[in-house]
């Protein structure tokens, strides 16, 4: 299933089959959460990107984005 907000940003948020090898499941999982890191960013600016989790915390929305990025080079 596209998820509902997919076609108004053209990003492409399919919910997970859990039929499938271990490897194709994961894959499907990994895709979905990406996807839904996308939409959360979508239209933000750099200082919305940047701007911290929550107070205390290190991470922000890029720093994310970097991370996943680097994972599958």
């Amino acid at each position: 299933m596209i998820d509902s907000m997919g076609p108004m940003t053209g990003i492409d948020r399919r919910e997970p089959d859990l039929l499938g090898s271990e490897l194709e499941v994961a894959t499907q999982f990994l895709d979905y959460h990406r996807a839904t890191l996308e939409l959360k960013c979508a239209g933000l600016d750099d200082d919305q990107l940047k701007a911290k989790a929550t107070p205390p915390s290190t991470l922000c929305l890029l720093g994310l984005i970097r991370h996943l990025r680097s994972t599958f080079k």
